[in-house]
């Protein structure tokens, strides 16, 4: 009785946490581009914001900042 008990207590347990070992985490090799056009960026070089800035991200991260014309931005790349 107690031994299955102990099975079916690691089954549940296996059960709930397949679903979290499974899951693919996004990365920024995978996620889309997003770019985000504020009026301005504070840059932190410059005492006041930068207007014409634009902040391209790749998923959790951010791959560039810069005058828009700079900012080389790939196709597909949601806010364009």
């Amino acid at each position: 009785m107690r031994t299955q008990q102990l099975i079916l207590t690691l089954a549940l347990i296996l059960t709930l946490a397949t679903p979290i070992f499974s899951a693919t985490p996004q990365t920024a090799d995978t996620a889309g581009s997003v770019l985000l056009v504020p009026d301005a960026v504070w840059d932190g070089t410059e005492d006041s914001p930068q207007k014409g800035f634009v902040v391209l991200l790749r998923g959790s991260r951010i791959e560039a900042v810069g005058r828009a014309k700079d900012v080389n931005v790939p196709p597909r790349t949601q806010g364009r």
